[in-house]
């Protein structure tokens, strides 16, 4: 699979989904098709969810993420709108991006089980260490959380 960076706008996206760009704005149009970063979802994209789409998109597998600093030196977000974005990529849009916290750092579309065991790493380590202090915090609210019934009347 050819590599290209995710600032080459003059490289074509191929057959992944239709854009119109707009460089001088650097804003990407998607228009949705089946193989595309919105083959999954049932809802229609904002213009930043199609840029920021578009460049993890161009990021194939585990070896090749592009990096926060990267998205946010394209899009002129800050680091905590370009998290926000891919939050509602993942959730909203159904994409399978990755996140690598080692390097390469970035986030990345997996396509294999060990793109999933790399870009899932960090949220089950943060799932663990999360459930680890609700434990303490709030122990009669850990079985609920997880799905048990609670025999107390709760």
């Amino acid at each position: 699979m050819k590599h290209t960076d995710a600032a080459d706008f003059s490289a074509s996206p191929g057959p992944l989904f239709d854009l119109v760009i707009d460089e001088e704005r650097r804003v990407f149009t998607a228009v949705n098709r089946a193989d595309g970063p919105f083959g999954r979802s049932k809802l229609v994209p904002t213009a930043l969810e199609a840029l920021v789409a578009g460049l993890i998109w161009k990021h194939q597998g585990r070896e090749h993420p592009v990096s926060i600093a990267r998205l946010r030196e394209i899009t002129n977000l800050e680091e905590r709108g370009i998290k926000g974005i891919v939050a509602d990529l993942i959730d909203g849009h159904k994409m399978r991006i990755g996140a690598r916290r080692e390097e390469p750092v970035g986030y990345f579309i997996m396509r294999d089980p060990a793109d999933v065991e790399a870009g899932t790493g960090a949220y089950r380590a943060q799932f663990v260490a999360m459930a680890r202090r609700l434990r303490v915090l709030d122990p009669e609210g850990m079985p609920e959380l997880f799905g048990q019934l609670s025999l107390d009347g709760r």
